[in-house]
Protein backbone atom coordinates (compact mmCIF):
# COMPACT_ATOMS: atom_id res chain seq x y z
CA UNK A 1 0.00 0.00 0.00
CA UNK A 2 2.73 2.41 0.76
CA UNK A 3 4.60 1.85 -2.26
CA UNK A 4 1.33 2.39 -4.10
CA UNK A 5 0.87 5.83 -2.40
CA UNK A 6 4.16 6.58 -3.33
CA UNK A 7 3.93 6.40 -6.60
CA UNK A 8 0.77 8.15 -6.77
CA UNK A 9 2.57 10.82 -5.03
CA UNK A 10 5.05 10.92 -7.53
CA UNK A 11 2.71 10.75 -10.42
CA UNK A 12 1.07 13.48 -9.28
CA UNK A 13 4.42 15.74 -8.31
CA UNK A 14 5.39 15.10 -11.55
CA UNK A 15 2.69 16.31 -13.57
CA UNK A 16 1.99 19.47 -11.56
CA UNK A 17 5.55 20.28 -11.96
CA UNK A 18 5.33 19.60 -15.72
CA UNK A 19 2.55 22.08 -16.14
CA UNK A 20 4.47 24.80 -14.38
CA UNK A 21 7.88 24.24 -16.34
CA UNK A 22 5.45 25.28 -18.88
CA UNK A 23 4.87 28.46 -17.67
CA UNK A 24 6.20 31.38 -19.60
CA UNK A 25 9.34 32.45 -17.37
CA UNK A 26 11.05 35.40 -16.83
CA UNK A 27 14.56 34.61 -15.24
CA UNK A 28 13.64 32.98 -12.16
CA UNK A 29 9.93 35.01 -11.82
CA UNK A 30 6.54 33.54 -12.58
CA UNK A 31 3.87 35.04 -14.02
CA UNK A 32 1.36 35.22 -11.44
CA UNK A 33 -2.14 34.90 -13.13
CA UNK A 34 -1.04 31.76 -15.34
CA UNK A 35 0.97 29.71 -11.66
CA UNK A 36 -2.54 30.76 -9.25
CA UNK A 37 -4.41 29.19 -12.14
CA UNK A 38 -2.30 25.91 -11.83
CA UNK A 39 -2.18 25.83 -8.09
CA UNK A 40 -5.76 27.80 -6.77
CA UNK A 41 -8.38 26.27 -5.34
CA UNK A 42 -9.74 29.73 -5.06
CA UNK A 43 -8.43 31.62 -7.86
CA UNK A 44 -10.23 34.76 -7.65
CA UNK A 45 -9.55 34.98 -4.12
CA UNK A 46 -5.52 34.38 -4.55
CA UNK A 47 -5.43 36.80 -7.02
CA UNK A 48 -6.60 39.56 -5.19
CA UNK A 49 -4.08 38.39 -2.22
CA UNK A 50 -1.19 39.08 -4.02
CA UNK A 51 -2.32 42.48 -4.74
CA UNK A 52 -0.96 43.41 -1.20
CA UNK A 53 2.53 41.50 -2.02
CA UNK A 54 5.45 43.94 -2.32
CA UNK A 55 7.90 45.01 -4.44
CA UNK A 56 10.48 42.38 -4.00
CA UNK A 57 7.85 39.77 -3.90
CA UNK A 58 5.61 40.77 -7.53
CA UNK A 59 7.20 42.49 -10.26
CA UNK A 60 6.26 44.05 -13.40
CA UNK A 61 7.47 42.52 -16.95
CA UNK A 62 5.87 43.59 -20.28
CA UNK A 63 5.47 40.83 -22.75
CA UNK A 64 3.95 40.17 -25.88
CA UNK A 65 0.45 38.19 -25.67
CA UNK A 66 -2.48 38.04 -28.31
CA UNK A 67 0.00 40.71 -30.95
CA UNK A 68 -0.47 43.69 -27.95
CA UNK A 69 2.87 44.44 -24.98
CA UNK A 70 1.28 43.91 -22.01
CA UNK A 71 2.58 44.43 -18.51
CA UNK A 72 1.93 41.16 -16.48
CA UNK A 73 2.70 40.47 -12.59
CA UNK A 74 5.24 37.86 -12.05
CA UNK A 75 5.76 36.29 -9.09
CA UNK A 76 9.91 36.17 -7.61
CA UNK A 77 11.12 33.53 -5.99
CA UNK A 78 10.51 35.41 -2.72
CA UNK A 79 6.60 35.81 -3.54
CA UNK A 80 5.87 32.52 -4.60
CA UNK A 81 7.23 31.02 -0.96
CA UNK A 82 4.98 33.53 0.75
CA UNK A 83 2.00 32.77 -2.27
CA UNK A 84 2.64 29.21 -1.10
CA UNK A 85 1.94 29.92 2.46
CA UNK A 86 -1.16 32.57 1.92
CA UNK A 87 -2.75 31.21 -0.92
CA UNK A 88 -5.79 28.43 -1.39
CA UNK A 89 -3.09 25.62 -2.36
CA UNK A 90 -4.84 22.46 -3.75
CA UNK A 91 -1.27 20.38 -3.46
CA UNK A 92 0.42 22.26 -1.02
CA UNK A 93 3.08 19.87 0.26
CA UNK A 94 3.94 18.85 -3.55
CA UNK A 95 4.29 22.88 -4.73
CA UNK A 96 6.31 23.47 -1.63
CA UNK A 97 8.95 20.65 -3.04
CA UNK A 98 8.69 21.84 -6.54
CA UNK A 99 9.96 25.17 -5.12
CA UNK A 100 11.78 24.18 -3.30
CA UNK A 101 9.75 26.37 -0.06
CA UNK A 102 9.78 24.53 3.79
CA UNK A 103 6.45 22.77 4.36
CA UNK A 104 4.99 24.49 7.32
CA UNK A 105 1.35 23.21 9.14
CA UNK A 106 -0.97 25.84 7.44
CA UNK A 107 -3.81 25.46 10.18
CA UNK A 108 -0.91 26.34 13.11
CA UNK A 109 -0.49 29.42 11.52
CA UNK A 110 -4.18 29.85 11.55
CA UNK A 111 -4.52 29.29 15.41
CA UNK A 112 -1.55 31.30 16.10
CA UNK A 113 -3.38 34.21 14.75
CA UNK A 114 -6.87 33.23 16.46
CA UNK A 115 -4.91 33.35 19.59
CA UNK A 116 -3.19 36.18 19.28
CA UNK A 117 -6.86 38.10 18.97
CA UNK A 118 -7.88 36.20 22.55
CA UNK A 119 -4.85 37.85 24.46
CA UNK A 120 -5.17 39.98 27.01
CA UNK A 121 -3.12 42.74 26.40
CA UNK A 122 -3.69 45.70 29.26
CA UNK A 123 -0.75 44.54 30.96
CA UNK A 124 -0.89 47.64 33.77
CA UNK A 125 -5.15 45.89 34.76
CA UNK A 126 -4.64 43.45 37.54
CA UNK A 127 -8.22 42.34 36.94
CA UNK A 128 -6.70 38.70 36.41
CA UNK A 129 -7.57 35.85 38.56
CA UNK A 130 -5.03 34.77 40.60
CA UNK A 131 -7.06 33.01 43.94
CA UNK A 132 -7.64 29.51 44.90
CA UNK A 133 -10.53 28.15 43.42
CA UNK A 134 -12.44 26.00 46.28
CA UNK A 135 -13.53 22.69 45.10
CA UNK A 136 -13.47 19.96 47.76
CA UNK A 137 -15.23 16.97 47.13
CA UNK A 138 -18.21 16.95 49.65
CA UNK A 139 -17.80 12.99 49.62
CA UNK A 140 -14.48 12.48 49.72
CA UNK A 141 -12.79 15.79 51.45
CA UNK A 142 -10.47 15.17 48.21
CA UNK A 143 -8.78 18.87 47.33
CA UNK A 144 -9.85 19.24 43.41
CA UNK A 145 -8.93 23.33 43.61
CA UNK A 146 -7.16 24.71 40.82
CA UNK A 147 -4.62 26.75 42.12
CA UNK A 148 -4.86 30.06 40.08
CA UNK A 149 -1.87 32.22 41.80
CA UNK A 150 0.79 30.09 40.71
CA UNK A 151 4.06 30.75 38.33
CA UNK A 152 2.79 33.83 37.20
CA UNK A 153 5.99 35.53 36.08
CA UNK A 154 6.16 36.06 32.23
CA UNK A 155 3.22 33.78 31.82
CA UNK A 156 0.21 34.80 29.36
CA UNK A 157 -2.66 36.36 29.45
CA UNK A 158 -6.18 35.55 27.79
CA UNK A 159 -9.19 36.44 27.72
CA UNK A 160 -11.38 34.06 29.11
CA UNK A 161 -14.71 34.14 26.47
CA UNK A 162 -13.28 34.32 23.53
CA UNK A 163 -10.50 31.79 24.11
CA UNK A 164 -13.39 29.89 25.49
CA UNK A 165 -15.36 29.58 22.17
CA UNK A 166 -12.13 28.91 20.19
CA UNK A 167 -11.70 26.04 22.17
CA UNK A 168 -14.87 24.44 22.37
CA UNK A 169 -15.72 25.83 18.87
CA UNK A 170 -19.04 27.20 20.83
CA UNK A 171 -19.95 29.56 23.62
CA UNK A 172 -18.90 28.81 26.77
CA UNK A 173 -18.62 29.88 30.66
CA UNK A 174 -16.73 28.85 32.97
CA UNK A 175 -17.05 31.10 36.22
CA UNK A 176 -14.14 30.37 38.12
CA UNK A 177 -11.84 31.48 35.71
CA UNK A 178 -13.11 34.85 35.77
CA UNK A 179 -13.25 37.66 32.44
CA UNK A 180 -9.11 37.24 31.80
CA UNK A 181 -6.77 34.18 33.45
CA UNK A 182 -3.54 33.05 32.57
CA UNK A 183 -2.58 30.17 30.13
CA UNK A 184 -1.67 27.43 32.64
CA UNK A 185 -4.48 28.31 34.72
CA UNK A 186 -7.30 28.35 32.03
CA UNK A 187 -5.03 24.41 30.63
CA UNK A 188 -5.41 22.86 33.89
CA UNK A 189 -9.21 23.68 34.26
CA UNK A 190 -10.42 22.53 30.78
CA UNK A 191 -8.11 19.97 29.82
CA UNK A 192 -10.31 16.89 31.43
CA UNK A 193 -13.84 18.80 29.66
CA UNK A 194 -15.48 16.87 27.33
CA UNK A 195 -16.63 18.65 23.80
CA UNK A 196 -13.35 20.36 23.64
CA UNK A 197 -11.50 20.17 20.51
CA UNK A 198 -8.28 18.11 21.78
CA UNK A 199 -5.74 19.22 18.87
CA UNK A 200 -6.52 23.32 19.61
CA UNK A 201 -6.42 22.09 23.20
CA UNK A 202 -2.81 20.97 22.97
CA UNK A 203 -1.26 24.00 20.31
CA UNK A 204 -2.73 26.21 23.22
CA UNK A 205 -0.40 24.56 25.94
CA UNK A 206 2.26 25.18 23.82
CA UNK A 207 1.47 28.64 22.56
CA UNK A 208 4.10 31.02 22.72
CA UNK A 209 4.44 34.53 21.41
CA UNK A 210 7.43 33.99 18.76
Amino acid sequence: MSTIYNNLLDLNRQSLKNKIDKLDKYLDNYPASDLIQILSNSVERDKRIISDFTADEVILHSVKRDKTIRKIRYLTPKGVARYLLEGDIFSYENACYIFNVPIVNKQHILWHGQLMKCLYTDVNDTDVNDTDVNDTDTVTGKDNSVDLSKDKVCKLIFQVKPLLKWLFEKRKSIKMLGDNAYQMDLYDVVVNMAEINNEKLEYFKQFKLD
